[in-house]
């Protein structure tokens, strides 16, 4: 579940739109090469290739068009304006899209797929990708494809923070659901009790690190988390086959 903050409170966060700006020469051609998608990105980290993993990019495809579905739906639902609606300041240097800027599409789908390829690679039992760097590495591309779309104007930092939340809960669904588990922990996104003003990480700016934690209980609680307790699976026999054979090209 996920609600959206104020108005009041998105124009407070405008503040954010400008500093980022900064670092609009910087990241100019890698915010335009990932307007077509994240993929390519996440896929420099392991060793990701058509020929020999197949399946591995069969399940990320699975995963994509799982965080594209959910991800629009909340966006038709919240119907939140973009940030170049609330100041002609902001400018934004690509084409702004025409659909509901809360939650950031592309930070669902970045970290859905990270999510996924972490427990993937974790779960194949073969070093070294039993260690941590494999998951912080995937995570901070994530964030920074996320980032990269609030410097090119077209997203607020918590359109990111909640497209992050829903890429991981996605994320976690899928790979539970692919791993035959009998259930996942559920959670609200609560977009009123988003934070701003305070020292970092509550100024209002986005922290994947935080979120992360949280959603994995290795954090404390933050007001706009909460838990929803645990909900059943439904057993996903083609999903379990599809998972099993990405995973076994990790071994």
């Amino acid at each position: 579940m996920i609600s959206r903050p104020t108005v009041a409170r998105f124009k407070q966060y405008l503040v954010f739109m400008n500093s980022y700006a900064d670092l609009r020469g910087d990241r100019a051609t890698e915010i335009m090469t990932q307007m077509n998608g994240t993929l390519a990105f996440l896929s420099a980290i392991p060793f990701l290739n058509p020929a020999r993993t197949p399946y591995t990019f069969e399940l990320l495809g699975a995963a994509l068009r799982l965080a594209n579905f959910a991800e629009m739906r909340f966006k038709q639902a919240l119907a939140s304006r973009r940030a170049n609606e609330y100041s002609p300041q902001v400018q934004p240097m690509i084409l702004t899209p025409s659909h509901s800027s809360f939650p950031s599409g592309h930070a669902t789908e970045a970290f859905t797929s990270a999510y996924v390829l972490w427990r993937l690679l974790q779960t194949s039992g073969s070093p070294p990708y039993g260690h941590i760097s494999w998951r912080n590495q995937l995570m901070r591309l994530a964030s920074r494809i996320a980032i990269n779309r609030t410097i090119a104007g077209v997203h607020f930092p918590v359109d990111s923070a909640a497209g992050c939340f829903l890429g991981i809960q996605l994320g976690r669904y899928l790979w539970r659901l692919g791993a035959g588990l009998p259930n996942y922990p559920a959670y609200r996104f609560i977009g009123t009790n988003y934070p701003w003003g305070n020292p970092p990480p509550n100024d209002g700016d986005f922290y994947w690190e935080v979120i992360f934690d949280r959603l994995n209980l290795l954090g404390p609680p933050v007001p706009y988390i909460a838990n929803l307790g645990v909900q059943p699976l439904t057993p996903s026999p083609i999903l379990r086959w599809l998972w099993r054979k990405a995973r076994s090209e990790w071994r």
